[in-house]
C-alpha cells in the first residue's frame, strides 16, 4: 500500500503540471449542483454525504462553477492542493500507475471493503488490481453510496469504532456526517506529536469497547512500565473498582448512544436548502462552524449586538456616555459555548466545573447608541481539548459575513470538579463569614459605612453608568481604611430579559464589589485616578 501511494505520488510530480486544475468543494447535493450548473457542470471528484459534493477540473472552469454556485446561495471552498485528482489531469499517468501495480500481490480481503468506487462490498480476490486503482484514481470516489451499502448490508452500525489510518484525519468527518453519532480514532495528526495522537486515539478506541492488545502497545518500551500503586481493598474502606451497567464490553457505564441518523437509501434529487443556524442563547445567538472529535471539538459563535435583549445588556454599561461591552457578557458567552462543547464530547457525563480563567480586554468592544442596518456583530471562537481540560476562547468583532474587524478579548475555560469547589469553600468560608461580622460590627462604631443601592450606584455613577438590571448590590457596607467591604445582592433581571447561561447583569452584580471599593471611597484620589478592569485570573460560579 505504501509502495503504491507513494508511486502514483511520484507520477503526478513527474507527468503533471501543478496548479492547472484545481477541486472545489461545494456543501450540496451532486444533482443540486448540476441543476444549476448546467451546461458549465464539470467533473465530480468526491461524493462524500449526502450535502456534500467535490467538483475538479481546469482551473478555470472550475473557477467559473465557484463563482455561478456562490452567487446562487452554495457555500463553495476551493482546495488548496497542486492537482485535480479524479480529474481529466491524472489522465498521463494511469498507464504506468497499472504497471506499478502490476508489480503488487493482491490478495483475499481478510475484512470486508467498501468500495468507493463502485459502491459495492467487496469479499473477494480478483476485483481490487491494477484497472481497479487506475480506476479508483481517475474516476468519481462516491463515499456516500459506499457507506449506504455497508449499513444496509450490516457491515458496521452505530456502535462501530473506526480507525483513519493516514496523515491527517479526512474521512472521519466524512463518517460521521453521514452514518451520526460514532468513535472515530486517527493514527496520525497533523501539527501534532504522534506519540499524544496514537495515546488520545487508544484511549478513545478503548472506551468505545475495542480490546486492546496493551503488551503489544508497549512491548518496545518495557523497561519503561510502571505499575500504579493503589491502595489494597482490604486496609482502605474506599471503592476503587468501576460498576459497569448496560453492555458489560462496550459501553462500561455510560449510558446507551443513540443513533442520531440512520442511511437507508441515496437521497432523491432536492434543491439545496439552507439549513437554520443553531441558536444556542441569546448572548450566542449563532453557530456559524463546528467541527466535533473524540477528545477535542472547535465552536464558532457569531452574535448581532443590535438584537434587542443584547442590545440592552451592552448599552446598559457605559463609561462616558460611551456603551463598553462588559466582560461579564464575555463571561456568560464563554460559559455557554463550552457548556454546548462539553455536552456534545461527553453527552453522558455529570455537570462540569466551568472556570473563567485569565480574562483579558485589550481593546473593548463599543456598541453604537444607534446601530446601523445591518448590526454590529461579536463571533466567539472557542477550541476545546478534554485531554487537556481547557478550552481556549478568542472574542473579536465581524462584518455580517464573518470578515474580521477587531480582536477584543481572550481567556480560556477550565473543566474541572465542581465538588473540589465547594470541598475548598467549606474550608474556608468560616473566616469569610467572621471578618464579614467584624466588618458590620464596626458600622455600631461609625469605622465602617452602610449604604443602599441608590447611593452607592449614585456613586459609581461618576465612573461607570450602569442600568436597572446592572444594580444588584442591595447594600454595601465598606472600610476604606482598611480596603474591606461586603455586599448583599439581589439580582435586577427577570426571565424576559433574555436568556443566558448566567446573565451579565448577574456576573457583573457579583463583581461590583470590587470597582466600588477603589472608585468609590477615599481609598485613592478620584479626581485624577480612575481604576479600570481589564479583566480577571479566575472565575467559578459554583
Amino acid at each position: 500500500m505504501i509502495t503504491l501511494v507513494g508511486r502514483r505520488a511520484e507520477l503526478l510530480v513527474k507527468d503533471c503540471t501543478p496548479h492547472t486544475h484545481g477541486m472545489l468543494a461545494v456543501k450540496g447535493g451532486a444533482e443540486a449542483i448540476r441543476d444549476v450548473l448546467g451546461s458549465k457542470m464539470t467533473e465530480i471528484a468526491c461524493i462524500n454525504g449526502p450535502e456534500e459534493t467535490v467538483l475538479c477540473g481546469s482551473g478555470e472552469v472550475v473557477g467559473a462553477a465557484n463563482e455561478t454556485l456562490t452567487a446562487r446561495g452554495f457555500k463553495a471552498t476551493k482546495l488548496n492542493v497542486p492537482f485535480a485528482f479524479h480529474s481529466a489531469q491524472v489522465d498521463p499517468i494511469l498507464e504506468s500507475f497499472k504497471k506499478v501495480a502490476s508489480s503488487v500481490t493482491f490478495n483475499k480481503p481478510a475484512v470486508p471493503v467498501l468500495s468507493p468506487l463502485s459502491g459495492d462490498v467487496i469479499r473477494e480476490a480478483g476485483v481490487i488490481g491494477p484497472d481497479y486503482l487506475a480506476r479508483h484514481a481517475r474516476e468519481t470516489v462516491n463515499f456516500w453510496t459506499a457507506l449506504t451499502t455497508g449499513q444496509k448490508e450490516k457491515i458496521f452500525d452505530e456502535k462501530t469504532a473506526w480507525l483513519e489510518v493516514g496523515a491527517h484525519p479526512v474521512c472521519s468527518g466524512m463518517v460521521k456526517a453521514s452514518v451520526g453519532a460514532t468513535v472515530t480514532a486517527p493514527s496520525l495528526r497533523r501539527n501534532e506529536d504522534p506519540w499524544k495522537t496514537i495515546a488520545t486515539s487508544v484511549c478513545a478506541l478503548f472506551n468505545a469497547g475495542v480490546q486492546i492488545n496493551f503488551d503489544e502497545y508497549h512491548r518496545e518500551f518495557n523497561a519503561a512500565q510502571e505499575l500504579l500503586p493503589l491502595p489494597t481493598y482490604s486496609f482502605d474502606n474506599k471503592k476503587y473498582w468501576l460498576d459497569y451497567h448496560n453492555n458489560w464490553t462496550l459501553t462500561k457505564g455510560e449510558a446507551p448512544r443513540e443513533v442520531q441518523k440512520t442511511i437507508e437509501a441515496a437521497p432523491q434529487a432536492a434543491p439545496a436548502v439552507e439549513k437554520p443556524a443553531k441558536r444556542l442563547s441569546t448572548s450566542c445567538q449563532k453557530v456559524v462552524h463546528e467541527e466535533f472529535e473524540a477528545n477535542s471539538g472547535t465552536v464558532v459563535i457569531q452574535s448581532n449586538v443590535a438584537e434587542p435583549k443584547l442590545f440592552q445588556a451592552v448599552i446598559g454599561h457605559q463609561v462616558n456616555d460611551t456603551a463598553l461591552c462588559p466582560s461579564s457578557l464575555y463571561a456568560d458567552m464563554a460559559l455557554t459555548v463550552c457548556d454546548y462543547l462539553y455536552k456534545q464530547l461527553r453527552p453522558s457525563a455529570p455537570k462540569i466545573g466551568m472556570n473563567v480563567c485569565e480574562m483579558e480586554v485589550p481593546k473593548p468592544f463599543i456598541a453604537k447608541m444607534e446601530q446601523p442596518a445591518e448590526g454590529q456583530h461579536i463571533q466567539l471562537e472557542a477550541k476545546a481539548d478534554l485531554d487537556e481540560g481547557v478550552a481556549h476562547l478568542k472574542f473579536r468583532s465581524v462584518t455580517p459575513d464573518g470578515k474580521l474587524i477587531q480582536d477584543h478579548a481572550h481567556c480560556l475555560v477550565k473543566f474541572e470538579d465542581i465538588n473540589s469547589w465547594n470541598e475548598d469553600w467549606e474550608r474556608i468560608n468560616f473566616m469569610v463569614k467572621s471578618q464579614v461580622d467584624v466588618l458590620k460590627a464596626k458600622t455600631k462604631t461609625q469605622e465602617a459605612h452602610v449604604m443602599q443601592r441608590g447611593m452607592a450606584y449614585k456613586l459609581f455613577k461618576c465612573f461607570v453608568n450602569y442600568n436597572e438590571k446592572y444594580r444588584g448590590m442591595e447594600e454595601v457596607i465598606v472600610n476604606s481604611q482598611t480596603t474591606e467591604a461586603t455586599a448583599s445582592i439581589k439580582f435586577q433581571n427577570g426571565p424576559n430579559d433574555g436568556d443566558w447561561y448566567q446573565a451579565p447583569y448577574q456576573i457583573d452584580s457579583m463583581c461590583h464589589i470590587s470597582g466600588f471599593i477603589v472608585n468609590a471611597t477615599d481609598l485613592i484620589d478620584s479626581d485624577n485616578n480612575v481604576c479600570i478592569s481589564h479583566g480577571w485570573g479566575s472565575m467559578r460560579i459554583a
